[in-house]
C-alpha cells in the first residue's frame, strides 16, 4: 500500500547519485562527485527525518508551530543509488517498492534531469509525492504525467537568469553559449533570459563522439566562436573531461588568450575541477581553467558562517555517524562506497558539499506535508482522502499530501520555501541565493613526475541574496591577473557600412518609383471606361503597378543597417521580409504580363482559325 500508515507512519525514499549507471562513477563523476556528493546529501536527509521526527526547531522555526507538534506522523528513510540515469532509477525505485514490507508516502532527490522525470512519472503511477532537490529541468511541472512533482530547487529558467545577470553586471552583454546536444533545454532558457536583460545571446553546438573537423566539432565550434567575434564563452558541456576538447580547440584557433572571458554554466561541477584535475602551466586547459567563472545557487551553508544547518552538521555525534553508515546503500568494497568515520562532521574537510541543504528541506517538507493530510483526515474522521468533504480545499485529482506540501511556505536550510509558483510549482525566484565563483590556479610540486602542476580553487566572489542585486565579496581574478575583465566584449570588424549619400540616392529613387507607379494607377482607374485602356486591360495594368510598388518596398528594408541604430534581430527581419517583397512583387509583375500575352495569343489564335466546309 502506497501512502502513509493507518498509525501515522511515512516512509520516505532518497535517490541520490551515489555511482554513474552502478559503476562508481568511473567515467565522468570520480569520487568527489560519485560517493561524497551523495553520502552528503545522504547525510542532511538523515539530519531531516530526525529533525522533523524530534520537531526540532533549530533549522525549521515551522516545525514548533502547534499543527506539527501535535501531529502523529513520524518519518522513516531508505536510500537508493540513482546511478546518475533513468534507467537505473527506475530500476531501483521499482524494486525498492516491491520489496519493502512498509508504505512509502514519499520519494525525494535525484540530480539529473533525466532521471528526475523518470522518477515524477513513478511518482504520479503510484500516487506519491515526489521532490527533487537538485534538478533543474522545468518540464516536471503539474501536468498528468508529472502531476504529483513539484521542485525544491531551482528552476532552470531562474539559473541561466541569475548567470546572465551576473555576466551583464559586469558589462558583458555579447554572449556565446558553446552547448553540447544533451543540453538542447538550455538554448531556451540563456536565450529567454538575455531577452529579458537586454543581452546579444549566440549559440554554438558541439557533440561526440569527436572528430578532429567537421559540423559538431569542437574546433569547428571554435572557429565560429572565433567568427562572431564574441569574447565572452559561457561553456555547457555533457561531461567535464569533454572540457579537454574545447581546450585544445580554442588553442587551436587561438582564443584560449586572456582576451577571452571563460564562464562554466553550472552544469560544470567545480568540484571535480578541484578534485581530480591537475595540468601544466601554459596547458590548453590550463589557459581555459585559470581565470573561469560560474554562476550557481547557493547553499545557506556556503556564504553564512552562522548558518542554522551548518552549527547543526557539525554537531552531529558518533551515534549519527553509524547511523549514517547503516543508510549507505553501497555495500562495503563496491564502487561508490564511503564509510564516515566517528569524527566525520568535526573534519574541516567534510563540508557539507551543494544542494545538502536543499535535500533536507525537501525531506522536512514531505514530513510537513503528511502532516497537515494527516490533521485533515483526523478532523473529518477517516484515514482515507477520499472520503474527505468537498467543502475542504482539495483536489481530488491530486494527492491530498502533495496538496499540502506545495502549499507549505517555511523557513528552511536553503532560504524561504514556497512551492506554489503558479502551475511549475517551483518555488519563487525570490527566495534564492545565486553566487558567482572564480576558479583560480594553485601551483603545487608534483613529486612522483618531478615537476609543478596547476592544480585548482573555486571561491565565491558575488553573491545575490533573494531580491537584491549581486554585491562583491571577494576580487574575481581573470586569467591575466587582473581584477578587471577584458574590456573588448565583441572583435571589432571593419563594418562596411551604407554612407549617407548612397541611401540617401536609394530611397530618393524609390520615393520616385513608388510616386510613378500611384499616378500611373490612378491615371488607369480614371479613365477606365475609354476604348484605349479597357483594351490594355486595366486590372493587368493595376497588378503591373502593384507588383512594381512591392518590389521596391524591398529597397527600403534593406536601407538599413547598425550603424543607424537598428538591432541585429530586427535588421534580420527586415532582410527576411525584403526577399519576400521582391520575389513577390517580381512574380506579380511578370505572372501579370505572362497572363496578358497569353490571352491576346488566344484571341489572335481564334481570328486565324479557318472554318472548312464539309
Amino acid at each position: 500500500k502506497m501512502g502513509m500508515g493507518e498509525d501515522g507512519s511515512c516512509h520516505i525514499a532518497a535517490l541520490l547519485p551515489f555511482t554513474e549507471f552502478g559503476m562508481g562513477g568511473n567515467r565522468i563523476n570520480q569520487q568527489r562527485y560519485a560517493t561524497q556528493h551523495a553520502f552528503s546529501n545522504m547525510a542532511a536527509a538523515l539530519m531531516a527525518m530526525e529533525d522533523f521526527n524530534a520537531r526540532d526547531s533549530r533549522i525549521v522555526p515551522e516545525l514548533s508551530d502547534d499543527e506539527f507538534t501535535e501531529c502523529d506522523v513520524k518519518l522513516s528513510l531508505s536510500v537508493l543509488d540513482d546511478g546518475s540515469s533513468n534507467d537505473f532509477t527506475v530500476s531501483n525505485l521499482l524494486n525498492h517498492i516491491n520489496d519493502m514490507s512498509g508504505e512509502i508516502c514519499g520519494i525525494a532527490g535525484v540530480n539529473d534531469n533525466f532521471a528526475a522525470r523518470e522518477a515524477a512519472v513513478l511518482g504520479a503511477a503510484f500516487d506519491v509525492p515526489y521532490i527533487t532537490h537538485a534538478a533543474e529541468t522545468s518540464k516536471i511541472s503539474r501536468t498528468p504525467l508529472f502531476r504529483l512533482s513539484a521542485k525544491i530547487s531551482a528552476d532552470e529558467f531562474f539559473r541561466a537568469d541569475a548567470l546572465i545577470k551576473y555576466l551583464a553586471s559586469i558589462g558583458r552583454t555579447h554572449i556565446m553559449l558553446v552547448y553540447s546536444a544533451v543540453h538542447e533545454d538550455i538554448i531556451r532558457v540563456i536565450t529567454l533570459a538575455g531577452k529579458e536583460n537586454g543581452v546579444d545571446v549566440r549559440t554554438e553546438i558541439f557533440q561526440p563522439p569527436f572528430a578532429s573537423t567537421g559540423v559538431g566539432s569542437p574546433l569547428d565550434a571554435m572557429r565560429r566562436v572565433k567568427e562572431s567575434g564574441f569574447r565572452t564563452i559561457v561553456l555547457a558541456p555533457a561531461r567535464v573531461p569533454h572540457l579537454v576538447y574545447i581546450a585544445q580547440a580554442a588553442q587551436d584557433v587561438g582564443i584560449d588568450t586572456d582576451e577571452y572571458l571563460w564562464f562554466a554554466y553550472d552544469v560544470v561541477d567545480l568540484d571535480i575541477i578541484a578534485e581530480s584535475v591537475k595540468t601544466q602551466p601554459g596547458d590548453p586547459l590550463d589557459n581555459l581553467y585559470s581565470g573561469m567563472g560560474s554562476v550557481r545557487t547557493l547553499d545557506g551553508f556556503a556564504f553564512k558562517d552562522d548558518d542554522a544547518f551548518l552549527q547543526a552538521w557539525k554537531e552531529n555525534d558518533e551515534e549519527f555517524v553509524s547511523r549514517l553508515n547503516t543508510l549507505n546503500p553501497i555495500a562495503p568494497q563496491m564502487p561508490g562506497f564511503i564509510f564516515a568515520q566517528p569524527n566525520y562532521f568535526q573534519d574541516e574537510r567534510n563540508f557539507p558539499i551543494l544542494f545538502s541543504s536543499f535535500m533536507y528541506d525537501t525531506v522536512v517538507a514531505l514530513g510537513m506535508g503528511a502532516c497537515r493530510a494527516r490533521n485533515i483526515m483526523i478532523n473529518n474522521g477517516t484515514s482515507s482522502p477520499l472520503q474527505i468533504p468537498q467543502q475542504v480545499n482539495f483536489n481530488p485529482g491530486l494527492n491530498l499530501q502533495y496538496n499540502e506540501t506545495v502549499k507549505l511556505q517555511f523557513q528552511g536550510a536553503s532560504g524561504m520555501v514556497n512551492l506554489l509558483d503558479g502551475f511549475s510549482y517551483t518555488r519563487d525566484i525570490d527566495t534564492f541565493t545565486f553566487g558567482a565563483y572564480n576558479v583560480r590556479p594553485k601551483l603545487e610540486f608534483d613529486e612522483m613526475q618531478n615537476v609543478s602542476k596547476h592544480r585548482y580553487e573555486y571561491f565565491l566572489t558575488s553573491q545575490r541574496l533573494p531580491g537584491e542585486e549581486y554585491s562583491e565579496i571577494n576580487p574575481f581574478i581573470y586569467a591575466d591577473g587582473r581584477t578587471t575583465p577584458p574590456s573588448l566584449q565583441r572583435e571589432a570588424f571593419e563594418n562596411n557600412f551604407l554612407s549617407s549619400g548612397i541611401r540617401a540616392t536609394g530611397l530618393s529613387l524609390v520615393a520616385i518609383g513608388i510616386a510613378i507607379n500611384l499616378i500611373m494607377a490612378t491615371w488607369v482607374f480614371i479613365n477606365r471606361k475609354k476604348r484605349p485602356v479597357r483594351v490594355s486591360q486595366p486590372l493587368f495594368l493595376g497588378f503591373i503597378c502593384f507588383g512594381s510598388i512591392m518590389s521596391l518596398i524591398a529597397i527600403i528594408l534593406i536601407s538599413f543597417d547598425e550603424s543607424y541604430g537598428v538591432s541585429a534581430t530586427y535588421l534580420g527581419k527586415m532582410c527576411n521580409a525584403a526577399l519576400w517583397f521582391f520575389f513577390l512583387g517580381y512574380l506579380i509583375v511578370y505572372s501579370t504580363l505572362f497572363s496578358k500575352l497569353w490571352r491576346i495569343n488566344k484571341v489572335l489564335s481564334l481570328h486565324r482559325r479557318v472554318v472548312k466546309p464539309i
